[in-house]
């Protein structure tokens, strides 16, 4: 993969781009008392992500890769930042889920304060970053078919680090759903179809009424208690249920799932 000598290396974008995630991959697998092998594979992981992106506007429309393409274009010409390629690509209809996105600005945003001033990150989040990432690449690249042949990419040493972080992710994410329906429907009469709602942070429908949460919801998945979903008083044991859950029985009265067990 790409063009190697004693005075030349030279990598294409594609070649450039997973160079970075083998890269990140391999300091990703790295054991250190200091944890900070995770500093150097979010750094690369951005770096691969941001090239991977541009590629694949590149293939679509390859002047869109520059801040002034109206300009005349040379090699320095100034290309668009991480961030940018995302609106760039839903400009082109490329199927961008909303939760790679939220991914995208979090990586971003710590590699910014890694390169230019001081961080802290919990090693669990970082875990669970890389995972959902690894997961929503894998489902971007294969959605719009950007590159066919990861194996011809990503070395074989690194290329089952890659599948195992994509796979246990996608497990943990089956396992959330599972979750939030069994949780969803503990309290409540078989009959009754109670399902989850959309996390607006990662996407999936693993939201679900908790009590111990300042706003009555918790995501499964990923922790989030931010909901647009509206918690209603039952009129009759005075419960809060989200209003999607509950029966209208006048303008402004509903009824919850448990009082409607006969």
């Amino acid at each position: 993969m790409g063009e190697v000598g004693l005075e030349k290396l030279k990598f294409n974008l594609l070649e450039n781009a997973f160079d970075s995630l083998n890269e990140a991959l391999k300091k990703y697998s790295e054991e250190s008392e200091s944890n900070k092998h995770y500093k150097y594979s979010l750094l690369h992981l951005t770096h691969f992500l941001e090239i991977f992106l541009k590629f694949a506007i590149y293939k679509e429309q390859p002047i869109l890769l520059y801040r002034k393409p109206y300009m005349r274009l040379h090699k320095s010409s100034q290309t668009i930042s991480l961030i940018e390629t995302v609106q760039v690509l839903k400009n082109l209809n490329k199927i961008l889920p909303t939760s790679f996105y939220k991914d995208i600005q979090k990586i971003n945003d710590l590699r910014n304060q890694i390169m230019h001033f001081e961080f802290s990150f919990e090693i669990r989040e970082i875990n669970n970053l890389i995972g959902r990432i690894m997961v929503a690449f894998k489902e971007f690249n294969e959605e719009n078919q950007i590159c066919t042949n990861l194996t011809d990419y990503i070395q074989d040493e690194q290329l089952e680090i890659f599948w195992e972080l994509a796979s246990d992710y996608e497990k943990k994410i089956q396992e959330a759903i599972r979750q939030s329906l069994l949780e969803a429907n503990l309290h409540h009469d078989a009959s009754l179809i109670i399902e989850p709602h959309t996390c607006e942070e990662c996407g999936y429908e693993t939201i679900i009424p908790d009590d111990k949460s300042p706003t009555g919801f918790i995501c499964t998945r990923c922790g989030n208690i931010e909901t647009s979903e509206e918690l209603i008083e039952c009129c009759q044991c005075g419960c809060s249920e989200p209003k999607s859950w509950m029966q209208s029985l006048s303008k402004d009265e509903y009824i919850c799932s448990a009082c409607l067990k006969p």
